[in-house]
């Protein structure tokens, strides 16, 4: 049926309201979890990055449908949007990338699979205030969510920024099952980055009398 309204040049961008929220077709079969529907919309020409008329705190949490696929953990549809070009690095009104997004939904297998694909583990985020405080990285949020197997992940490919505030959060507001293994992890990127900054410093110049 859809291929067929397609056909007879329907509005592949119209958007309609479904449950309190406006969706395109797109956004809609996202919602649906229907691979083979995301798959011919975007074959049919669907903007994987069309924003959509949400209010505030939707267009805040799922700006995208790369936003939206990998909050729901549905990895097919994450691939096909990057095949079709969607921008893994896509941001939200406070800067909240895909990736980040996956860490404050706890989903491991998402958060593999867009770092496999590229995203930035150092990518900043921002609460809304303007001041240093406000900034948050990938390693913060997933000590928040208080989840050592993202921790993991992360500084299994690089995370170093936010890696004192993920220890505090470590420290101070993790379930006692997690914390050791945390703040064993967090503490390895602690010692491998002061290693690094070491092997970068040059060495100091003896003085010749």
């Amino acid at each position: 049926m859809v291929r067929y309204l397609l056909d007879q040049g329907a509005d592949i961008s119209c958007q309609a309201k479904c449950e309190g929220r406006h969706y395109n077709a797109l956004r809609l079969a996202i919602k649906n979890k229907s691979e083979s529907m995301v798959s011919l919309l975007l074959q049919r020409g669907a903007n994987v990055s069309a924003g959509l008329n949400y209010a505030q705190v939707w267009r805040e949490e799922f700006p995208t449908a790369l936003h939206q696929a990998s909050a729901g953990g549905l990895l097919v549809i994450v691939g096909l949007s990057l095949e079709s070009d969607a921008d893994i690095e896509a941001t939200s009104l406070r800067c909240c990338t895909p990736l980040m997004t996956v860490i404050y939904k706890k989903s491991i297998p998402a958060l593999e699979f867009l770092v496999d694909r590229g995203a930035d583990v150092n990518r900043a985020s921002y609460t809304g205030v303007t001041d240093e405080s406000s900034v948050r990285f990938p390693l913060e949020i997933a000590a928040y969510v208080d989840s050592p197997e993202m921790i993991r992940t992360l500084v299994e490919n690089g995370a170093v920024n936010g890696l004192e505030d993920a220890y505090k959060h470590a420290q101070e507001t993790t379930r006692p099952s997690n914390r050791n293994e945390m703040l064993y992890l967090l503490d390895q990127q602690r010692f491998k980055l002061r290693n690094l900054e070491s092997d970068q410093c040059p060495p100091a110049e003896s003085s010749s009398y």
